[in-house]
């Protein structure tokens, strides 16, 4: 009996060995799936961040540009606006200056008559008959 009795306690250690054995390989499979796991959440965590970053930064340079575009718009229309002021102008002072013009070839005309008047006068004196005096 004590034979059979040492045979049962054997037969108990190695079971509780064996169990022993798989509850350590269970608790070591458990331990790298949840440090696989762990690494998989922070390289997951990591690429979040890194994709926030990279469209904070792209949403900062689309801002600064559509601001660059917005400004040269500005430019633009404010160029624009001069323009047609300057056209206007020019077109203005041609307008007075043709009425300028046009006043002063009339005054060169009556001049011109006034003159050819005197011219006439005078000549008329000198041919008079007893003239010169």
């Amino acid at each position: 009996m004590s034979l059979n009795t040492s045979s049962n306690a054997t037969t108990g250690d190695t079971q509780r060995l064996k169990n022993a054995s798989l509850d350590v390989k269970q608790m070591l499979k458990n331990e790298t799936e949840s440090d696989f796991t762990a690494d998989l959440r922070k390289k997951l965590h990591r690429a979040k961040k890194e994709k926030l970053e990279m469209t904070t930064k792209h949403n900062a340079e689309l801002s600064s540009f559509e601001s660059q575009i917005a400004r040269l718009r500005s430019e633009v229309e404010k160029g624009e606006a001069l323009r047609q002021r300057l056209e206007y102008d020019l077109a203005v002072a041609r307008k007075e200056a043709g009425l300028g013009r046009r006043a002063a070839e009339e005054r060169l005309a009556e001049a011109q008559r006034t003159q050819e008047k005197l011219y006439g006068s005078v000549l008329g004196l000198l041919c008079r008959p007893g003239w010169p005096p």
